[in-house]
């Protein structure tokens, strides 16, 4: 760990997600945090999903036994975090991953599209509207007349 408590792993998933650093941090111990407690705000994979690292998230869900489900104290999974930095290609593989698991639920209606608006509406209710910043067309045009 470093002086702000994380480790190499985590540094990792918050920068550049390198699959091959990762399996090799891995494989000399380094632990998939695969909870969320005062110590670990996130999980490994909610970090990799929110920035990004769509080959790492493929790895860490075939590869590895992480939990989709864990929610953070808020309520958001990495599903919300991948929604919210829109990253789509990483939610469908959450996604697919676990109707893999628990098989398809017929009554599921909300799409992939309005699952990633219901996740930005609640990050900028939580932390402000410059939590996301240049999503909207108001912010990209008040941009252009300036």
């Amino acid at each position: 760990e470093d002086s702000a408590g994380q480790t190499a792993l985590e540094r990792l998933c918050y920068s550049t997600g390198n699959v091959k650093a990762f399996k090799f941090l891995v494989s000399y111990g380094a632990k998939i945090i695969n909870h969320v407690d005062k110590k670990h705000a996130k999980t490994t994979l909610m970090i990799a999903a929110i920035y990004g690292h769509k080959d790492l998230v493929r790895e860490l869900l075939d590869s590895h036994d992480v939990d989709i489900t864990v929610q953070t104290e808020y309520g958001y999974n990495a599903e919300h975090f991948a929604s919210a930095g829109g990253h789509i290609s990483i939610v469908d593989l959450l996604r697919a991953k676990q109707k893999k698991g628990e098989g398809e639920n017929e009554g599921e209606s909300e799409t992939t599209a309005s699952r990633a608006a219901n996740a930005r509406q609640r990050l900028n209710q939580k932390y402000g509207e410059s939590a996301i910043q240049g999503t909207t067309s108001e912010k990209k045009s008040e941009a252009t007349k300036f």
